[in-house]
């Protein structure tokens, strides 16, 4: 008689645990997949074609790691598979930047099944002290979520609040994805909604309060100028500041991380910013401005050649 899981019998519509995962990303915009093949993932990989994903095999994982990065910066989010240990770990560079750049990627790691783990094996691609947590321990640090795949009654779940947290907190997630639980069954009903990706709603007080310091700054400036960065890319609200741009026609700058957050051929925008680096006309716009209205800003001596700093006189940062 087959063994039958009873965490999952009452299930309206199973469906395979990967097939839920891949197709959760399917339906949150991603429709490639990079990464590399390994023993651990390869049973995964395995459903891509049938819910829709290409597959994007890459000749290393750090390479991987980046061309997930650069898919995410254009498309919203990115997704990487590697296999547990060896794999993950030469990956690690490339989303340790996605990380401190803020860049949506998915990290699915293919790893032994979960009676190995529980039973401490020494198996390879591991450290041969039976810790099968010490390779997730070093990603938490640079993953918002860190979900491990071992229950199926909480898999769907663990899932949809990874993704979740990506795509809201634009900052890669680690998913731990056991050989013994690609194949488990979650309930497929799950997937006749969309993950709820909307931003929680402003603290109407706080929002009140910082509006009025805006306009307090901005009604009394003589020389403002706006200043766009990544994170106005990576918050998804570049349609709000070309509106706050065009009721404004206040003058607006980018960073060099910010590049091509603004439509280049407005009739306000004046260049890209990069402190001392910059174009000598429009570092003095920018410095000399009694007030800077930096949208977005991610503070990194790429975007300040090192030791540029705004005007003392100048202030705003939203």
């Amino acid at each position: 008689m087959p063994h039958t899981d009873i965490r999952t019998t009452n299930l309206n519509k199973p469906v395979d645990v990967a097939e839920y995962l891949f197709t959760r990303l399917r339906q949150i915009g991603i429709r490639s997949i990079h990464g590399l093949p390994g023993d651990f993932n390869l049973v995964a990989l395995d459903y891509l074609p049938k819910v829709g994903l290409e597959w994007v095999g890459n000749c290393n994982e750090l390479n991987a790691a980046y061309a997930a990065d650069g898919y995410a910066r254009v498309k919203g989010m990115g997704a990487i598979v590697t296999t547990f240990g060896v794999g993950e770990l030469s990956a690690i560079n490339g989303l340790a930047g996605a990380y401190s750049e803020m860049v949506p990627v998915v990290h699915i790691v293919g790893c032994p099944s979960t009676i190995s783990q529980r039973n401490g094996m020494l198996l390879h691609h591991t450290l041969g002290n039976g810790d099968f947590n010490a390779f997730a321990n070093m990603s938490a640090g640079i993953s918002c979520v860190v979900a491990k795949l071992r229950d199926p009654a909480e898999i769907a779940s663990q899932i949809d609040h990874a993704l979740r947290e990506c795509y809201l907190r634009t900052r890669p997630v680690y998913i731990m994805l056991p050989t013994d639980m690609v194949t488990k069954k979650v309930e497929g009903e799950l997937l006749e909604k969309d993950i709820d990706l909307h931003e929680p709603a402003n603290d109407e007080d706080k929002e009140n309060y910082v509006v009025d310091v805006v306009l307090k700054y901005l009604h009394a400036a003589q020389r403002p100028v706006v200043l766009v960065d990544a994170c106005a890319v990576r918050s998804r609200v570049l349609k709000e500041v070309h509106e706050f741009i065009d009721k404004t026609k206040l003058p607006v700058f980018v960073t060099p991380m910010g590049k091509s957050a603004i439509d280049e051929t407005h009739p306000s925008y004046g260049g890209v910013y990069a402190g001392s680096a910059s174009h000598p006309e429009i570092k003095a716009m920018v410095e000399d401005s009694d007030l800077v209205l930096s949208i977005g800003s991610l503070k990194s001596d790429f975007n300040t050649a090192v030791t540029a700093e705004y005007h003392r006189s100048a202030r705003g940062q939203a």
